[in-house]
């Protein structure tokens, strides 16, 4: 290996270990605790490679979570390259409505809800929710796996096997999570994400748009661009194109050095691996996805045209429908738009707002028959347990936007009226869902489908005919509910061999029944005539048209048709005479399926007779991480006299994070020090326990054995969360400290005392909400505390004292261009100088100056507007620009009483009575090596009482 390199190597291993050794000295454990449900119980089925974690309840769901990716191992270690042994613990939840998988490096792990996601962002070709999002999350472990050779990577390994991991994860956005969704997209035919049609039209209206996604945005998050997953969809046909190119070897090579020598960053690594700069890969993939999807295009024939009622760059609206043959109510929300309903006027386009609400993902509401309110399903959050949210139905007044929650601890979803003022609806039931009804007494079965994910129910407003939009079988289509109390009375009904079905509605009088499909690989809509039993294909659209309603009187079509970052709302005359009729045979597809095996028969896994055990933290404390601490200390009154400080870490947790511990040892002044810390995380208020001895040198040379004990309480609650978002979050830290005077021997000189403190802290925010281009809240108020208190004391003299809050009120007078407005104010008040620093309480420009022990108000006001929203970047050079925005701020210190301003650099002390700046400057939202979020600010600052002008950089 090339000497530079092995020396650069070295730096990185000491840096790392560092920044680890300096957050260890916070005494709480990197590796945190995750608070669960109480009394939830996991059991462990070991199989050869993975260790299944798993909720009371999901033993089966455990075992074909097991087969699914032991069977996908062997392949997805062969397209990311890696040879070595492979094991790591995956946890299945049951507890949380908001589907999820991911892998974490830190600690190493895969975590799945059980539930599956709702709506149709992913693949439903998949027989199962687990199957596709284990297939997906196992990509990603296996690529955390990846050991390139010998490099930062392999000496991070030896060391620290997660921070090796995490290294790999830093890779972009579009590489990690794009080689995720190519690997799911092989496991069946037409499975995964790269054969969704809803994914791919946000792909295909993009890349030929007169802007198409440069390399860049297609590896990278976007900021404030829709569509905000386009590194999923645009990574992974960037690594499908790779795969067909070299069957994935640049991927690989790529890999290898990244690994080796991320200091490079991964333009360069990509450059290796390719062959070809970064910006020639992309122009070559942008010519190459251009090329065929406009032969595809040109396949397609004349487009429909239909009228676009409301629709702008950055728009998303829902299923529109008709409360009268003029009027529309529409879920939308945009870059300057806030989340709800809104009434539409189809004539004019005015739009006006109901209420502000959140759906679930799905996007889906029901109307009530007389069209005087919609249903609909959101999530509720768990106030003390932040990882859980649960579905519930509300109904909401669409005169008062007044809303009302149906359910409680429902699980429910897609609400529809059903028959004597019943409502039906959707229910989590493991992986799959059952239909239920809700009343006021609670919620009840109504079908129990067995192995079929509903995603929603269809029931004709004559009562003659419930459909259910179901996935079963790696089929999604619409089935017939004939007579029956089981699945066994479910029979298909419009279900396509070569599509899926996305949504459906009826007609108000029961003749027709719309529908979205993606026959030829692009969402149209169509409408089945009950009547003389045909199928109709109503629009021919470039990238797709969905979730159609009729209006009442049978004229106009309502539906949504998607443009590049835009969901518009349309209209089109309804004349099926017109129509492109389709055989009514293609879509009787499952005809020869054996349905009662799909409903009900669990696949054999191969795992049924593996031994299960209850888990237990203990078994997985062994140390996660060692890390050298090296580290070189220049005395401040003393230039040119150094010390050095050299040891080692050590830091450990259990899979479900329920116990993390981290510690410490090094040798400085002659003397060995240590510091431990252990967190559990099964107690509300998440108890932190740390005990120290170090050395601490004052500032004017004198040196103590600083030797103490702390806990640390933390409590956070989530009080609200729908559009706005309400929550609290308070920490209380005790900590009891002995200080000894030492020599340089380690001899005790002196004992000048002992002192038990508090250090609490508090955050609370109310109504906080921000659109998708608001740089800061657009509304809302929240305050904070700081302070820190001796409470009991030995040493001579009174304890300090210093308390410092905080608080801000976001005004929406200009949200609907983005712009935000911000009010503050806040007191501080301490009894020492030194105790606390004032750095971003003085008002800016006053930077260099300290503020004597007394009590202080200030109050201020600042204004931010966007400029630019970029959203580009280069990859070579790892810079992407997220925003260019203007800032403007006025802010004014008083003193409660009299007090000074003492200049930082001398002895002077300058009474004052206030201290006032005005000024403003330019900010920079930006992102370096793909991972590393940064806010830039430059301007200038007046200060009124010494009439000059200061840069400042805050």
């Amino acid at each position: 290996m090339n000497p530079r390199l092995m020396r650069a190597t070295w730096c990185i291993v000491v840096l790392m270990g560092t920044l680890l050794s300096g957050r260890i000295a916070a005494q709480t454990p990197d590796y945190g605790t995750v608070y669960r449900p109480p009394g939830t119980a996991y059991s462990v089925l070991e199989t050869p490679h993975f260790a299944i974690l798993f909720e009371e309840g999901l033993e089966q769901e455990a075992r074909e979570t097991a087969a699914a990716m032991e069977a996908a191992l062997p392949e997805t270690a062969r397209l990311v390259g890696v040879r070595r042994p492979f094991y790591v613990p995956v946890v299945l939840n049951r507890f949380n409505d908001r589907a999820n998988g991911y892998v974490r490096p830190f600690p190493f792990k895969q975590e799945i809800e059980s539930v599956a996601i709702r709506g149709s962002t992913l693949t439903p070709r998949f027989p199962s929710w687990l199957e596709q999002v284990s297939t997906h999350e196992l990509a990603h472990a296996v690529h955390a796996e990846f050991d390139g050779g010998f490099g930062v990577g392999r000496v991070m390994r030896w060391f620290a096997p997660d921070l090796a991991r995490l290294l790999n994860f830093t890779a972009p956005s579009g590489i990690t999570e794009g080689l995720a969704v190519f690997r799911e997209s092989q496991i069946y035919p037409r499975a995964g994400r790269l054969n969704v049609a809803l994914v791919n039209m946000e792909f295909r209206a993009a890349m030929l748009s007169e802007t198409p996604w440069s390399l860049s945005q297609v590896l990278e998050p976007p900021f404030y661009t829709r569509p905000f997953n386009r590194y999923y969809n645009g990574g992974a046909h960037f690594i499908a194109y790779l795969a067909e190119r070299d069957s994935l070897r640049s991927f690989r090579r790529a890999s290898d050095l990244y690994y080796r020598a991320p200091f490079l960053g991964y333009g360069a690594a990509l450059w290796y691996g390719t062959g070809t700069l970064p910006h020639r890969s992309g122009r070559a993939f942008r010519e190459h996805v251009r090329r065929l999807e406009s032969a595809r295009m040109d396949s397609l024939g004349p487009f429909t045209e239909p009228e676009v009622i409301a629709g702008q760059r950055g728009e998303v609206n829902h299923r529109p429908r008709w409360l009268n043959d003029s009027t529309l109510v529409v879920y939308s929300r945009g870059y300057d738009l806030t989340p709800g309903f809104y009434r539409v006027d189809v004539r004019t386009g005015a739009r006006t707002l109901i209420a502000r609400q959140a759906l679930t993902e799905d996007d889906f509401y029901s109307l009530s028959p007389d069209s005087s309110a919609v249903l609909f399903s959101r999530y509720v959050p768990d106030p003390f347990v932040l990882i859980r949210e649960i579905a519930e139905a509300f109904r909401m007044d669409l005169a008062t936007g007044e809303t009302k929650r149906l359910t409680d601890g429902g699980r429910v979803f897609a609400p529809v009226p059903g028959p004597d003022d019943s409502i039906w609806a959707v229910q989590n039931a493991g992986q799959f869902t059952r239909w239920v009804r809700i009343r006021e007494a609670g919620v009840e079965h109504v079908l129990e489908t067995g192995r079929t994910d509903i995603n929603s129910i269809v029931p004709s407003p004559d009562g003659r005919t419930v459909a259910l939009l179901v996935n079963a079988g790696g089929y999604q289509g619409l089935f017939r509910v004939g007579q029956g109390g089981d699945a066994a009375c479910l029979e298909p009904w419009l279900v396509f061999e070569d599509a899926v079905i996305y949504d459906a509605d009826w007609s108000r009088d029961g003749r027709y029944l719309f529908f979205t499909a993606d026959r030829g690989g692009v969402p149209n809509i169509y409408a089945y005539d009950r009547v003389q039993d045909r199928i109709l294909k109503l629009t021919n659209v470039p990238f797709g048209a969905l979730e159609p309603g009729l209006s009442p009187d049978g004229t106009t079509l309502a539906f949504i048709n998607y443009r590049h970052e835009q969901y518009d709302l349309v209209t089109m005359p309804f004349e099926p005479d017109q129509a492109e009729e389709i055989p009514r045979s293609s879509a009787a597809a499952g005809r020869d399926v054996d349905w009662q095996a799909v409903f009900h028969e669990a696949p054999v896994t191969g795992f049924e007779a593996a031994e299960i055990r209850p888990y237990s933290p203990w078994r997985y404390l062994r140390p996660r991480m060692f890390y050298p601490l090296l580290e070189l200390y220049e005395y401040p009154d003393e230039p040119g006299t150094y010390e050095t400080k050299v040891g080692l870490g050590v830091q450990g947790v259990d899979p479900l994070q329920r116990v993390a511990y981290k510690g410490e040892v090094y040798y400085q002044r002659e003397q060995v020090w240590g510091e431990a810390a252990v967190e559990y995380g099964q107690f509300l208020l998440r108890p932190a326990l740390g005990v120290y001895s170090r050395p601490l040198r004052t500032s004017g040379g004198t040196v103590y054995q600083d030797r103490g004990v702390s806990l640390g309480l933390r409590a956070p609650v989530l009080l609200h969360s729908n559009v706005s978002t309400t929550y609290t979050d308070a920490v209380l830290r005790v900590r009891y400290r002995d200080l000894d005077l030492i020599e340089e021997s380690g001899v005790m000189l002196d004992h000048p005392g002992e002192r038990l403190t508090l250090s609490p802290t508090a955050l609370f925010a109310y109504g906080l909400q921000r659109n998708v281009r608001d740089l800061i809240p657009n509304s809302g108020f929240m305050t904070h505390m700081d302070a820190d208190m001796d409470v009991w004391t030995r040493e001579a003299g009174a304890g300090t004292r210093a308390l410092a809050t905080r608080a801000f009120v976001y005004l929406p007078f200009l949200r609907s261009i983005n712009h935000g407005i911000r009010l503050d104010a806040g007191i501080l008040t301490k009894n020492q100088a030194a105790i606390y620093d004032p750095g971003s309480f003085v008002p800016r420009g006053f930077e260099d100056r300290e503020l004597a022990g007394h009590t202080f108000a200030r109050y201020g006001l600042e204004y931010v507007a966007p400029l630019r929203f970029v959203d580009d970047g280069l990859v070579l050079l790892p810079v992407y620009i997220g925003a260019v925005y203007a800032y403007a701020f006025a802010e004014r210190l008083h003193p409660l009483g009299t007090a000074r301003l003492v200049d930082a650099g001398s002895s002077s002390e300058t009474e004052i009575s206030h201290a006032t700046s005005v000024g403003g400057g330019a900010g920079l939202q930006a992102r370096l090596f793909f991972n590393l979020n940064l806010d830039i600010r430059v301007g200038m600052s007046y200060r009124v009482e010494e009439s000059d002008w200061q840069f400042v950089g805050r």
